[in-house]
């Protein structure tokens, strides 16, 4: 389905939070060349909690205030081929694309404009929950340039991968002190750095 509507609609007054939850390599990338992110999944980085589930690092807590999720289409193929089922089915699953006749998938919306006109749109609009921009990183570099990012939330793992793809794409982005940043160590070495828009202050 092929759509600019930034639907889905819910109450007024309030504005989306646009919002990155993503993991990334200590070099800064977030997948392999050619998209693969295996490595996330290494014996290492195994990490249970004191009743013994494993560690999700906030994941659920943040997908349930999830209602809308983005995604460029070089990331949409890589979530198609890990095989199964769609993994967001239930949210507002929006891909951006320049394809004329994307495929068909019930469970997507393929728009065909510019991220950054149609997040501000959408984030005006009333909907249901936080929009988590997936990435990959050139819809982040996109969005982060235009200052449409509310919350980062970024999991740095300790892996040196050398090359992939970046977390905000490999177009230049504005030197930019994140006053405030916190940051959170698990006893597997990944640190959590999570960072909320204030006015921008440029170093």
């Amino acid at each position: 389905m092929s759509t600019s509507d930034p639907s889905p609609k819910a109450s007024k007054g309030t504005e989306r939070l646009l919002e990155l939850y993503a993991a990334i390599s200590l070099d800064g990338f977030l997948a392999r060349p050619d998209g693969s992110v295996d490595w996330l999944e290494d014996p290492a980085f195994a990490l249970n909690r004191a009743d013994g589930s494993p560690e999700d690092y906030g994941y659920a807590a943040f997908y349930a205030r999830v209602g809308s999720t983005l995604m460029g289409g070089e990331t949409y193929r890589v979530v198609q081929g890990f095989g199964g089922d769609f993994p967001y089915i239930g949210k507002d699953n929006v891909v951006f694309t320049r394809q004329a006749d994307p495929p068909d998938d019930p469970h997507v919306r393929f728009v065909q404009e510019d991220p950054a006109a149609w997040v501000r749109r959408a984030k005006s609009s009333p909907g249901q929950g936080s929009i988590w921009l997936v990435g990959g990183g050139q819809i982040n570099g996109i969005l982060l340039r235009a200052g449409l990012i509310d919350r980062m939330d970024v999991f740095v793992f300790p892996i040196l991968l050398g090359q992939g793809i970046p977390l905000f794409g490999k177009a230049p982005i504005p030197e930019t002190l994140l006053a405030g940043a916190q940051a959170t160590a698990y006893p597997n070495g990944v640190v959590h750095w999570r960072h909320e828009r204030t006015p921008p202050h440029h170093a």
